[in-house]
């Protein structure tokens, strides 16, 4: 198996266990608890919260407008008058703490399979990784290829 699809299959085992656990803690899908986890760390528009969970506009909109309706964020008037600021409410710590419930879950379903030395190096290989990509990606000119 080459590595790409190591770390895709992986990703989805690793998505599989945290529905899991989310699933045992609440009835709200894994995909809310990761966007407001989102909007805690910082990201505060819809553009900003497509790309982190990896949707398209129209399901982020969908997704905001449920959590709007739940009383876990607010749409605030934003710095530009075309775009809305994501606010946390009160409500939201609770869901909040069961996303880090789950992440905590999930990490020690890991830390079973790899030593601690192991786990430090995946750390490390893994940043690097994801420092190299973004690099490459903010190096990528409009309409021109990714460096190979």
């Amino acid at each position: 198996m080459r590595l790409v699809e190591q770390l895709s299959l992986a990703y989805r085992q690793i998505r599989a266990a945290a529905r899991h656990s989310a699933a045992a803690r609440t009835a709200r899908p894994l995909q809310h608890l990761r966007a407001l986890k989102a909007i805690r760390e910082g990201l505060h528009t819809q553009g900003e919260l497509a790309e982190r969970l990896f949707i398209d506009p129209p399901a982020v909109s969908r997704l905001v407008d449920r959590l709007v309706a739940d009383g876990l964020i607010e749409r605030r008037a934003g710095d530009d008058r075309r775009c809305v600021k994501l606010v946390l409410c009160k409500p939201a710590a609770q869901a909040i703490a069961i996303g880090d419930q789950v992440v905590d879950d999930v990490e020690q379903h890991l830390r079973r399979h790899l030593t601690a030395d192991e786990a430090r190096t995946l750390r490390a290989l893994l940043t690097k990784l994801i420092a190299g990509l973004a690099a490459d990606a903010a190096a990528v000119a409009p309409g021109r290829a990714a460096p190979r």
